[in-house]
C-alpha cells in the first residue's frame, strides 16, 4: 500500500524533535545535533514501515510526529545505558 509522505514536513518535525531530545539528554552524553537528527530520520523510516492507516485516525506525518520523539529518545537512552555499563 502506498502512502503520501511529506518529507518537507517530516524534516521540519525532525528539527523540533531533535531540539527536544538534545535538551533531555544526560549531561555526560554528548551527541551532536546531526547524530540525533540521523536517529530521528531512522525512526521515521521505522514508523513509516509500521504505519497502518486509520487505526488511530492519524495521517502518516502526524503518526510520525506523535511517536518519533518517544521512540528515538528511548533508543538513545538504551544506547547510553549500554555504554555506561
Amino acid at each position: 500500500m502506498k502512502f503520501r509522505i511529506d518529507w518537507q514536513k517530516l524534516d521540519a518535525y525532525n528539527d523540533v524533535i531533535t531540539s527536544r531530545i538534545l535538551k533531555r539528554l544526560p549531561e555526560d552524553y554528548h551527541l551532536s545535533r546531526d547524530e540525533v537528527k540521523s536517529e530521528v530520520n531512522e525512526t521515521f523510516i521505522r514508523l513509516i514501515k509500521l504505519f497502518v492507516p486509520k487505526v488511530d485516525g492519524l495521517s502518516l506525518t502526524s503518526y510520525c510526529y506523535k511517536y518519533a520523539e518517544k521512540y528515538t529518545f528511548k533508543r538513545i537512552c538504551q544506547e547510553y545505558n549500554r555504554l555506561k555499563k
